[in-house]
């Protein structure tokens, strides 16, 4: 089961198992701006929530390697 690597409303990590597309992983996230807080482990995708899929430099950004994840 392969995850997909994304960036939910700017300021998390995280990604989405093609098997439960309603919840989101959190990897990482930046509270000071909102960000989800990873020790919650997931949370449910809103209708308002935006995703975008996640690049090395996001990885960067939250301080998490990238290695073996894209």
């Amino acid at each position: 089961m392969n995850a997909t690597y994304f960036v939910k409303n700017e300021n998390t990590l995280g990604y989405v198992y093609p098997a439960q597309p309603e919840f989101f992983n959190i990897i990482a996230g930046k509270p000071q701006i909102g960000g989800d807080n990873w020790v919650d482990g997931f949370v449910a995708i809103g209708e308002s929530d935006k995703l975008r899929v996640a690049t090395k430099e996001d990885f960067d950004h939250f301080r998490v390697c990238s290695k073996n994840h894209i």
